[in-house]
């Protein structure tokens, strides 16, 4: 068989090509699978005891055998799951506190394609504690931001220090800063992020024709292939009218680091204020004027939940996102309406009535960390107080911890591990200012963290 020069030229074509393939597969076998970027970093100190750990590979791995693709020092239980080539790796329980760790990536793992990692990967990172941030006023009767540490016997730290007092807050999912919204008379406002040790403080929107408020944080934070962390939040935009009066709320999106801003909804009908994203990162929650009620809208795939509320507290979301629990009004055989709490499935619709029949309200609810029991406030027959209840998360084993008709406890928070409630009690017969206190719940014994002070929460 004759070749003709042609033939020799493709021969010559498909001999490198296969050259070069094997030379590829060769090299990638020696290279193997690559850490990119890892968190927290190494070396990090004050690492919140919520976080999760996160590893960014150059591809995605395949786990055979007894390898696992993270070893944790001291152990830590947990789940793992994987987002594109990026291994994530939740505790079942928040880390120690004041606790050195140290995170392994083994040689060894294998990818979909064949190479594996050649070389173990290991870094450390300290975790802090938490703290309690909470509204307190100043010397003007404006309220400001206020850090306590447990750690240094309570001592407290005003973080703020806004002419205009501080409107509303979000702690940041890492706990290391805090999002506020701060609302000038006129109406107009600003959002800034504060750092918790004081060390920064920068605006992040300006709102001179809005009343912008209701700052809450994405529990995701993208990891980049440089380690960066992309922090958004979702937020409420009031417009204003020529005459300077207050249009109805709305959803928008805020990128924290380049300042880009955008509703949340196109249809310019769709209200909302009282919003919070799903731990998942999947489903955004919101109180729904233009419904009624409660909406629940999937973020990645546009399904809307219609949740019925006639009361306009805004949903809280379980640990593991799976469910909401909601207030709405409910009549009772004596023609009287009451407020009970409902825990409904977002993926089924669900709705469970929580409470229990001899209630006059029950409100102000928050999950455990381990989302196996629910604290709330009820307002019960023997008088006008909010009194402070648990019960498991399928309404069972109601108990009673506060019994005080003359005091309301509201806003209530777990700490991380689950063993206190903060809260803050109000005198209702008296013209006293709003107290934070915390109750351990082992003990029953409660300590008073600040003498003024509104709307407190655990930083993670």
């Amino acid at each position: 068989m004759k070749l003709t020069s042609f033939d020799r030229f493709v021969f010559v074509i498909l001999a490198a090509f296969l050259g070069l393939t094997g030379l590829i597969v060769v090299r990638g076998d020696r290279v193997g699978v690559r850490v990119v970027s890892f968190s927290p970093p190494d070396g990090a100190e004050n690492v919140p005891v919520r976080s999760q750990i996160q590893v960014a590979f150059d591809q995605q791995l395949i786990l055979t055998g007894n390898l696992r693709a993270l070893n944790i020092e001291p152990a830590t239980s947990g789940t793992a799951q994987w987002d594109g080539e990026t291994l994530k790796f939740y505790p079942t329980q928040p880390l120690q506190p004041n606790t050195i760790y140290t995170v392994t990536v083994p040689e060894g793992l294998s990818s979909a394609d064949g190479p594996r990692t050649r070389h173990s990967v290991r870094w450390q990172f300290t975790t802090g504690h938490p703290k309690i941030v909470f509204m307190a006023p100043d010397a003007a009767d404006r309220h400001q931001l206020v850090v306590s540490d447990p750690a240094s016997d309570g001592v407290s730290r005003q973080l703020t220090e806004e002419e205009a007092g501080v409107w509303d807050y979000d702690v940041t999912p890492d706990g290391t800063s805090v999002a506020y919204a701060v609302v000038h008379p006129d109406s107009s406002s600003e959002l800034w992020l504060a750092s918790l040790d004081g060390e920064s403080r920068r605006q992040v929107l300006a709102c001179p024709d809005a009343s912008c408020s209701g700052p809450a944080w994405s529990p995701e934070l993208t990891l980049t292939p440089e380690g960066a962390r992309v922090q958004r939040l979702v937020y409420e935009r009031r417009e204003l009218s020529p005459e300077r009066a207050q249009l109805p709320p709305r959803l928008w999106w805020l990128d924290v680091e380049t300042g880009e801003t955008a509703p949340v909804f196109e249809d310019n009908q769709w209200l909302g204020f009282g919003a919070s994203i799903s731990p998942d990162g999947q489903w955004l929650a919101f109180v729904a004027p233009h419904l009624q009620g409660i909406a629940a809208y999937n973020l990645l795939d546009g399904r809307n939940l219609e949740i019925p509320s006639q009361l306009g507290e805004p949903p809280v979301w379980s640990p593991n996102g799976f469910f909401l629990l909601t207030t709405d009004m409910v009549a009772r055989e004596d023609g009287m309406f009451t407020s009970h709490l409902f825990r409904v499935n977002v993926e089924s619709g669900q709705s469970i009535d929580l409470s229990a029949e001899a209630t006059l309200g029950d409100f102000s609810p928050t999950w455990s960390p381990d989302g196996g029991t629910i604290a709330f406030s009820r307002v019960g027959m023997d008088g006008p107080g909010g009194q402070i209840w648990t019960m498991s998360n399928a309404g069972e084993d109601q108990q009673q911890l506060t019994d005080d008709p003359a005091i309301r406890h509201a806003a209530l928070s777990w700490s991380p591990d689950g063993g206190s409630l903060l809260f803050q009690q109000t005198l209702l017969q008296q013209a006293a200012a709003a107290e934070v206190w915390e109750r351990d719940l082992a003990t029953g014994t409660m300590q008073r963290v600040a003498e003024s002070g509104a709307w407190p929460t655990w930083t993670p």
